[in-house]
């Protein structure tokens, strides 16, 4: 459910060395669609539409769990495209723990929950101990997705959650032959650390890192 403006502190590191291209996937932030369901293969042939658009060839793709699903798609369905992978805190299929916490926030929603008690909630499953122990930390978050004027619907944050429990690369991501970086983060509950490096495990071409924090790392450790 994060737009665009979730890589804000990482898209500034990188800015100095590359050109970086970010975007909201459909069913989030400022792109809407026609409303149906769509699946992580959808989302791939976006991202690759975009980049004819764009007339860029050769990209580094990115991705972050949701995304990250999405990263390795594009690479397995348009290997000849892409130059290199990055995939942080991504699974070769979400766990159904996961994918419960993440339902239960939608299911608040659903009884119209004020959004500081979903935040509340969500906060434990997507930054880290030491981050949720200094207050200022959930101040500031509270305050970007409060002022965010492109709020997820509740509809498509069901049609994103739907795509999410339908993959599964465990069968095919052995295929990605692209150089591709794994990172995993250490206190990462919706997507364990030994999930990340169990997908890097598959990928031979692979690099496997992991970093301090939560599943938000772009947010709680962008550097």
């Amino acid at each position: 459910s994060c737009d665009h403006l979730y890589w804000g502190s990482v898209v500034s590191a990188l800015m100095s060395r590359y050109q970086v291209i970010i975007f909201d996937n459909r069913g989030v932030g400022q792109t809407k669609d026609e409303g149906l369901p769509f699946t992580i293969e959808t989302m791939a042939d976006d991202v690759m539409q975009l980049c004819d658009a764009l007339d860029i060839s050769n990209p580094i793709i990115i991705g972050q769990s949701m995304g990250g699903a999405i990263a390795q798609t594009v690479a397995l369905n348009y290997a000849a495209r892409i130059k290199k992978l990055g995939i942080i805190n991504s699974v070769m299929k979400f766990r159904i723990v996961s994918q419960m916490a993440l339902q239960s926030i939608v299911a608040l929603r659903k009884l119209n929950m004020p959004l500081d008690c979903l935040v509340n909630v969500t906060l434990p499953w997507i930054f880290s101990d030491a981050f949720l122990a200094e207050e200022e930390n959930i101040n500031a978050f509270k305050q970007a997705v409060e002022s965010n004027p492109y709020l997820q619907s509740l509809a498509d944050q069901e049609r994103q959650l739907n795509a999410i429990s339908l993959f599964d690369s465990t069968r095919k991501v052995q295929c990605i032959k692209v150089p591709t970086l794994v990172v995993a983060s250490t206190n990462d509950l919706l997507t364990p650390a030994e999930d990340c490096s169990s997908l890097a495990d598959n990928i031979d071409s692979s690099v496997f890192e992991t970093i301090n924090g939560g599943h938000s790392s772009a947010i709680e450790n962008p550097s």
